[in-house]
C-alpha cells in the first residue's frame, strides 16, 4: 500500500512540474485554476483512500 501511495505522489509531483513548465511557457489563468482544482481533488481522494484502508 505504501509503495502505491509513493508512486502516486511521484506521479503527481512530476505531472505538476510538467504543468508548471507549460504555464511558464504559456501562462493562462484557466490552467492555473484547473490545476489547483485537480490537486485539491486528488488530495481529497488520497485522504478518503487513507481513511478507508
Amino acid at each position: 500500500m505504501r509503495r502505491s501511495i509513493g508512486h502516486r505522489l511521484v506521479f503527481l509531483s512530476s505531472a505538476s512540474a510538467i504543468v508548471a513548465n507549460q504555464l511558464l511557457v504559456n501562462y493562462d489563468v484557466k490552467l492555473v485554476v484547473l490545476l489547483s482544482c485537480l490537486m485539491l481533488f486528488s488530495s481529497g481522494i488520497g485522504m478518503m483512500l487513507g481513511r478507508s484502508t
